[in-house]
């Protein structure tokens, strides 16, 4: 990474002029590939897909998809404001924050305000776990404490049903309709 001097500031250590420039060069040309990843993002985030799961059936909007296309969003709006990169941030911000309402207006099981699934399922899913660690939320979000409440008795409940002989349902690799 290119070093950062003030004025008439010499730096600490030599630096290497072509490896400054061949930095550089790979810097830029991940910020392109970055950003057209990002134009594949904006074209298909609102449409339905496997999930991290693969479960058979139907296409879904899950919200692991989803929030991991805010999270694409989100952090490509830091790197363009923190390293000064040209970028279409007012877009980018319009459909980060697009994604974030839609999830949490239609990710959540209203009967029990946790976040569900998939925007088609009441089922709970762990994957939804990486809300608060991603940022999407604050793990003190009544959302996301109901949603640990309902994966953590969802857990509970597959461990009741082996420890007396049953075979444990599990939510998460339950085929979809």
């Amino acid at each position: 990474m290119l070093q950062h001097l003030e004025p008439g500031e010499a730096p600490a250590v030599p630096v290497d002029p072509q490896k400054t420039l061949e930095e550089c060069r790979h810097w830029w040309r991940s910020w392109y590939h970055q950003c057209r990843l990002m134009e594949k993002v904006e074209a298909c985030w609102h449409q339905p897909d496997e999930g991290i799961w693969e479960l058979r059936g139907q296409r879904r909007n899950y919200i692991h998809s989803k929030v991991y296309a805010w999270v694409a969003f989100d952090r490509s709006i830091r790197d363009a404001e923190e390293y000064g990169l040209h970028a279409p941030l007012e877009r980018w911000r319009e459909i980060r924050d697009q994604i974030h309402a839609q999830v949490c207006e239609r990710g959540l099981d209203p009967a029990r305000g946790a976040f569900k699934r998939s925007y088609e399922d009441a089922e709970p899913d762990a994957s939804v776990l990486m809300i608060p660690l991603l940022g999407f939320l604050p793990a003190e979000v009544p959302r996301v404490r109901a949603t640990l409440r309902w994966i953590e008795q969802d857990l509970l409940q597959a461990c009741e049903q082996a420890h007396h002989g049953g075979q444990p349902e599990r939510h998460s690799y339950r085929p979809v309709d």
